[in-house]
């Protein structure tokens, strides 16, 4: 988890062309930075019905969604192969 964040910031970097390369970039930040003060609201509701195996398992669910569409959707490499692999 220590490295998914840098790793995901360079992968994402590399999307965009190099015009608004910056402010695209700045804007996904601010929207991951806006999530996570968000997040706690949604999960600490989950902790107190339902214990704490419930908030990893919806943790867990949501980065392997996070790389299931990246797989999917994300730019293939120069070699035809996704970038992620």
């Amino acid at each position: 988890m220590a490295i998914y964040g840098p790793l995901l910031s360079i992968y994402a970097s590399k999307i965009f062309p190099t015009s608004i390369r910056a402010s695209a970039t700045a804007t996904a930040w601010s929207a991951n930075r806006v999530g996570s003060a968000f997040a706690p609201l949604a999960l600490l509701p989950l902790l107190h019905s339902y214990g704490p195996l419930v908030v990893l398992a919806t943790i867990a669910a949501t980065l392997i969604l996070n790389f299931a569409l990246i797989q999917i959707f994300g730019p293939k490499g120069l070699a035809g192969k996704p970038l992620t692999a």
